[in-house]
């Protein structure tokens, strides 16, 4: 889940026996009347109230209500994001679970499993993470998977000498490469954030020595990411990979490297853009 404390594996422990939601708006607000004929609050559940715009709402498998509180606690318990909102979900989760007849206790954490390429498929994991001072949220790196067709691949041979390789080939990570959470990036009647949908710029993909059986190649260059937004958004960064390849085989065995750019943010309080480091790291898989 991009940039979430429900990430947290021992809140995704104690997420098994139900499903969490949340909707947005202003704190005293109803929520939005679309949602209303899904919403069937169990007693003594008020949906509206609270010190939050963002509600988590609990249902059971019935899809009552069975508890609706604020996604951050009070300011007098916020502390590092890393700490203060797990052991929030925790306990307002730990309460659901007794609304509903389930042992309170701590949550199951689930052993940390990476997204694979899909069987037979080659594919590069892609860890993306912005660093927002403002919003530690974003901090917690989004894993996703990307998987270039043979095509793509084959642009990547091992070079003889120094070759141009259009950023295209790599479309499908790059495609991944825009920040967890930022809500203004997103469109406003489905509140699906905006990925990336052109990756424009020239790599060059030089030969980088060979050590026993293998052999090595460096792709670099700057690449630029424009999103789907009807506005043209986009931002610059420098990307870097190393390949490996056997030592009679064109065909790149591995591949991993970065992404490193500036992304440009709203000031909330005036019109000049937040520049923030956008972090990114690939790796081939399997």
């Amino acid at each position: 889940m991009r940039g979430n404390a429900l990430a947290d594996p021992t809140v995704v422990g104690l997420l098994q026996p139900f499903m969490v939601t949340f909707w947005y708006g202003h704190p005293d607000d109803d929520p939005p009347a679309e949602l209303l004929p899904y919403l069937r609050p169990g007693p003594d559940v008020r949906l509206a109230g609270g010190r939050s715009n963002v509600k988590a709402l609990v249902m059971d498998a019935d899809g009552t209500v069975v508890d609706a509180f604020d996604s951050m606690p009070d300011r007098a318990r916020q502390g590092p994001f890393h700490e203060s909102m797990p052991a929030w979900f925790e306990e307002r989760l730990s309460m659901a679970r007794e609304k509903l007849g389930i042992a309170p206790g701590k949550g199951s954490p689930r052993p940390l499993e990476l997204p694979e390429a899909p069987k037979g498929e080659r594919g590069i994991r892609v860890f993306v993470r912005l660093k927002d001072p403002g919003m530690p949220a974003y901090y917690a790196p989004v894993v996703e998977v990307a998987t270039p067709t043979e095509a793509d691949w084959k642009t990547m041979d091992h070079p003889d000498k120094a070759r141009a390789v259009d950023a295209s080939a790599l479309k499908s990570a790059f495609k991944f490469m825009y920040p967890p959470g930022v809500m203004e990036r997103q469109d406003k009647r489905t509140m699906i954030a905006w990925g990336v949908k052109d990756a424009e710029g020239t790599l060059t993909l030089s030969p980088a020595g060979s050590k026993g059986p293998e052999r090595y190649a460096l792709l670099k260059g700057k690449v630029r990411l424009t999103d789907e937004g009807p506005d043209g958004f986009s931002y610059e960064g420098d990307f870097e990979a190393v390949l490996t390849y056997a030592a009679d085989k064109p065909e790149a065995v591995s591949l991993r490297g970065t992404y490193l750019a500036e992304y440009p943010r709203k000031d909330p309080k005036s019109d000049r853009p937040r520049r923030m480091p956008l972090v990114v790291a690939i790796e081939s898989v399997p």
